[in-house]
């Protein structure tokens, strides 16, 4: 199957991408010159009596997280950025492989990165879709453990509750895209990298719009651009949309304007993005010529950085609004 063809942008909307998006130079890992040991702990997340000093490491038995508070965080709400690991990916290779935390010094936001319970190959992975990742059956509820991730972050720091963000990849972007499903009341955006949301439109139903920014490559042979199934053996495994449809259900379900937005097309692939929509909201995407494993750039993570920070809840009333068909 050929890949879907994206959809497209206005010039003013190209104009305003292309100074997030740049020229996708190589990067290594967080731009900081503290070790990744120094600034993110780990801590139990499902554990009631964490230590509430900040920076104090503390290790749970199960579940455990990795967190980064401000030293200065100070009385005022601050953002909370919520990382989703890969399958078979610990938290640390999280941390390193999008390197997030950079923005999260430089803003003073609040971050964690939460693990899946782990499966029979004693790999991390979410319940996120029918198609990934919970290979096991257990039917594991990790949109409520996610919720209480957050809420407990919520109760426990000055966290602005209009300016929460997830940022999955592969396994973790199918489970941020069910958080944005069903967790609009604490989830403003989401990035979601290498994954997609559930086969059936009718499966997600925000109470409120979610910005989305989508970043996938065309010759991911893993998570199909096109869409497809996870596994070789289609009566064991469900199905998942492609890349391009996933975001087109986001633009809807946003009430994004029409008509759609005119590709820009970089030397690192093709990007566009949905102003205006629903609350302020955007949807973006960038499909990149790369496979699963794409190579993370310092403009990549730039442009995610820039994505977050611009994230803020308008005020509107909730709104239960039908399940796409």
């Amino acid at each position: 199957m050929a890949p879907a063809q994206p959809r497209t942008l206005p010039t003013r909307a190209a104009v305003c991408l292309a100074a997030i998006v740049g020229s996708w130079a190589i990067v290594s890992g967080p731009a900081s010159a503290a070790p990744l040991d120094d600034r993110v702990v780990a801590h139990q997340s499902e554990e009631e009596s964490q230590p509430a000093d900040r920076g104090e490491p503390y290790f749970g038995q199960d579940r455990t997280s990795g967190k980064y508070i401000p030293d200065d965080l100070g009385d005022d709400p601050r953002p909370l950025v919520v990382l989703l690991h890969g399958y078979s990916q610990s938290t640390e290779e999280m941390v390193e492989r999008i390197p997030v935390l950079r923005g999260a010094v430089e803003h003073r936001w609040v971050l964690v990165a939460p693990s899946g319970l782990r499966d029979s190959r004693f790999s991390p992975y979410w319940n996120a879709t029918a198609a990934c990742c919970d290979w096991n059956a257990r039917g594991n509820d990790d949109v409520a453990y996610l919720r209480s991730v957050i809420e407990r972050t919520m109760a426990r720091y000055p966290i602005d509750r209009e300016r929460v963000v997830v940022v999955g990849l592969s396994n973790g972007a199918f489970m941020a895209y069910q958080l944005a499903c069903h967790a609009s009341d604490l989830v403003v955006g989401i990035v979601a990298i290498a994954g997609v949301e559930s086969i059936d439109p009718a499966d997600c139903t925000p109470d409120h719009p979610v910005s989305v920014f989508h970043i996938h490559g065309t010759a991911d042979r893993a998570v199909f651009f096109e869409g497809g199934i996870l596994g070789v053996v289609s009566e064991l495994y469900a199905p998942y949309p492609s890349a391009v449809e996933t975001v087109d259900r986001w633009a809807e379900r946003n009430d994004c304007p029409t008509p759609d937005p005119l590709p820009m097309v970089l030397d690192s692939g093709v990007a566009g993005v949905w102003v205006n929509c629903a609350q302020g909201t955007v949807v973006q995407y960038n499909w990149i010529p790369q496979p699963h494993d794409l190579t993370v750039t310092d403009d990549l993570v730039d442009s995610i950085i820039s994505f977050i920070a611009a994230q803020e809840r308008a005020p509107s009333p909730v709104r239960r609004r039908p399940a796409l068909q």
